[in-house]
Order: structure tokens, then C-alpha cells, then sequence
């Protein structure tokens, strides 16, 4: 049965298994401490709901919309969120600590430009062509995160941890770096936005 059709608009300590919601629209729902576990919401449009302390196992999300949708401290573990504008979300006006984290999910096209994601957590997960223009990932945690031909433009990368990332490329000129961390060998890739020459 879809959400739309359950007479009530706010579930806590409820359990999703194995449903289907594709390109249904769920709107003004509330769900707190639930888990969705190999659930579906393909091109699903997830209208001015909130999730707070949940978790996504394997579930795809793929082209969802989120519109005035707020998360707050939700995992998405071994997850598809492939081509979704984050930036649509309802954002508080002071950010959040942790609106969600990603643990070996697939990110590929999102986009999060100019949001502030301080201490987010995205392990292990592949980010291929997402746009993080203007974001604030003060104290992130990237480890083990393929982010191939993914665009990091003016952002805050402030104590970042980009240790066992890969593919990653950072201008160093166009992006805050203080006490970031990167590991060899890929650190070497942020040599590329400088005026030397290196010998081979």
C-alpha cells in the first residue's frame, strides 16, 4: 500500500520492507526512528516530509525529489541516490549537525551546491560527476569514496578527511584547505591546479 494512502501523517519506530513507490508522490509525512530496508522510491517525489533518525538499507532513491523534504540524522547504507537535487531539501536557516550519512552508496550526478554539510559522513561510496560548488564540509569524512569527474569549487574542506578517497579533483587555489587530510598516492593529484613542473 503506498504512504499517500495510510491514514496517518506521522509513523515512529515503524518498519519498511520491501515496498514499491515508484513515481508516487509521498507528501507531508513524518517518520521518526523507522527503517526502509530494499525498498523502491525511483523518480518518487517525497513532498514537505521529514525523516529524523532513520535508516535506508538498500534502498533506491534514484531521480526522487525531495522538495521542503527535511532529514535529519538519517543513514543511507548501500543505497542508489542517483541524480538528486539535494538542494532542494528544506534547510534551517542555522544548517543541521548531521543531516544524514552515506555508507558504500551511489551519489552519482547529485547536487549539493551551497550547502553546509558540516561532519557529513560519505564512505565508501561512488560520487561520479556530483557538483559540490560552494559547500561547507567542515570536518567531513570522505574515506574510501570514489569521486570521479566530481567538481569541488569554492568549498570549506576545513579538517575534510579525504584519506583512501580517490579521484578526487581539488584546485587548491578555488577551495579552503586547512588541516585537511589526503593520502598518498593521491594527494599528488593536487598538484594539478599549480603553475609548476614537475620532473619525472
Amino acid at each position: 500500500m503506498a504512504l499517500n494512502n495510510l491514514s496517518l501523517a506521522e509513523y515512529e519506530d515503524e518498519a519498511f520492507s520491501g515496498l514499491t513507490f515508484d513515481q508516487e508522490t509521498i507528501a507531508d509525512k513524518t517518520f521518526t526512528d523507522c527503517t526502509f530496508k530494499d525498498c523502491a522510491f525511483r523518480e518518487a517525489v517525497l513532498q514537505r516530509c521529514s525523516f529524523q533518525d532513520c535508516v535506508f538499507t538498500n534502498c533506491d532513491l534514484s531521480l526522487a525529489k525531495i522538495p521542503e523534504t527535511s532529514f535529519a540524522n538519517v543513514e543511507f547504507e548501500e543505497c542508489k541516490l542517483i541524480g538528486i537535487d539535494w538542494t532542494s531539501a528544506h534547510w534551517p536557516k542555522f544548517g543541521i549537525k548531521r543531516p544524514f550519512s552515506f555508507h558504500q552508496c551511489a551519489l552519482n550526478y547529485g547536487f549539493f551546491t551551497g550547502l553546509k554539510l558540516p561532519n557529513l559522513r560519505m564512505t565508501e561510496c561512488i560520487v561520479k560527476e556530483a557538483d559540490f560548488t560552494d559547500v561547507d564540509f567542515t570536518d567531513a569524512l570522505f574515506s574510501g569514496t570514489d569521486f570521479s569527474d566530481s567538481r569541488f569549487i569554492n568549498c570549506d574542506l576545513t579538517r575534510a578527511n579525504f584519506n583512501d578517497a580517490r579521484n578526487y579533483a581539488i584546485d587548491v587555489k578555488l577551495n579552503w584547505l586547512k588541516k585537511t587530510k589526503f593520502a598518498l598516492p593521491e594527494a599528488v593529484s593536487l598538484l594539478a591546479g599549480l603553475d609548476i613542473v614537475l620532473r619525472e
